[in-house]
């Protein structure tokens, strides 16, 4: 070998190995399918240990990817465990300033959201926030998606004015079709907490159309925009369309997912609440003479066309409207992926 020649840590072997795996265990995530990708990420895991000890940075990179599917699946406690071991990984190679960081960062953020604990995800997205926004070389897009993850967590804390500004910037400079579903999904949140059901409706209803564009009719991070869309639909008095769509979420979850995750468990509760009287119609229910309510239901009705249809066999979700947010990552460079925060 010359002396110019760059000497590679980590030999080709492996390191196609596990890129090899790494690809199955996103193309099982991409498609929904959740379990499968856990087992193809725990095996890589071990294997990324034995051939390159437990500081390497593509240990890390798996380790993230293991925790964004824990917790996309419900599996809090395994997803906090990945990911607090990439960052210490991150930390015993000094990088702990470093763009990984603060990608682990926004996804330990969306984790506390997701168990409910909004103050500490706040705390832990600003973190994120200022070591991305100090980097030498600058990350729009990736200081876009933590941005986008903060407005979530600012939609749980009843911060609507925040969260509405930032998201507003957010689709204003441009990002991909996820990360404007999840945007729009997150103003139309916010939109129904500031009791506002059918400019929220609305909002919802053009997220699901773009998640659908991008990920498929039925996967399951549909779920909680199926879900919010449901209490929208209930508040202006269509229970029935509501139930729809708490029932296609219910669909796309049921074994994707942890029987205890919680938009499974909201929607089922949905679901459990009663039928709608035959023959009632949405002026029949929930402040059926209230002037804003009609308006809000004739907003919606007109856009009717793009409210996703099906019944039991194809879905439903659940619970208080939630907010979103997401990943990213690679073996080469060892880059981390963001995972996204949505509200219920």
């Amino acid at each position: 070998m010359s002396s110019t020649q760059r000497t590679d840590p980590t030999p080709e072997p492996v390191r196609a190995d596990l890129l090899a795996r790494m690809t199955s265990a996103r193309e099982h995530r991409h498609a929904g399918d959740y379990p499968a990708s856990a087992r193809v990420l725990r095996e890589a895991v071990a294997a990324a240990e034995a051939a390159l000890g437990p500081a390497a940075a593509e240990l890390g990179v798996l380790l993230n990817e293991l925790g964004i599917v824990g917790k996309y699946a419900g599996d809090f406690p395994t997803a906090e465990a990945a990911y607090r071991r990439a960052l210490d990984i991150e930390e015993r190679r000094g990088a702990r300033g470093g763009a990984n960081a603060a990608s682990l960062l926004h996804n330990l953020a969306g984790l506390a959201h997701a168990r409910g604990d909004a103050e500490t995800a706040l705390r832990l997205a600003h973190q994120g926030i200022e070591i991305r926004a100090a980097l030498a070389c600058p990350d729009p897009q990736g200081l876009a998606a933590d941005r986008a993850a903060l407005a979530a967590i600012l939609v749980d804390l009843r911060r609507f004015g925040e969260a509405r500004s930032v998201l507003d910037e957010t689709l204003r400079g441009g990002v991909p079709r996820y990360d404007t579903a999840v945007a729009l999904h997150n103003l139309g949140s916010a939109r129904f907490r500031e009791g506002h059901p059918g400019r929220a409706a609305v909002l919802l209803r053009r997220a699901l159309v773009l998640k659908r564009a991008e990920l498929g009719a039925d996967h399951p991070d549909l779920a909680v925009t199926l879900h919010n869309l449901g209490r929208c639909l209930e508040a202006l008095g269509w229970r029935r369309m509501a139930r729809r769509q708490w029932l296609r979420a219910v669909a796309v979850l049921d074994g994707a997912v942890a029987v205890d995750h919680p938009t499974l468990i909201a929607c089922r509760r949905h679901l459990a609440g009663g039928q709608p009287k035959r023959g009632s119609s949405p002026d029949d229910q929930q402040n059926p003479q209230n002037r804003r309510g009609r308006r809000d239901r004739r907003r919606v009705a007109d856009h009717r066309d793009d409210l996703p249809e099906g019944g039991p066999a194809t879905g439903g979700v659940a619970g208080d409207v939630a907010s979103a947010a997401q990943p990213s990552a690679a073996l080469n460079p060892p880059t981390l992926e963001r995972e996204t925060h949505a509200t219920r």
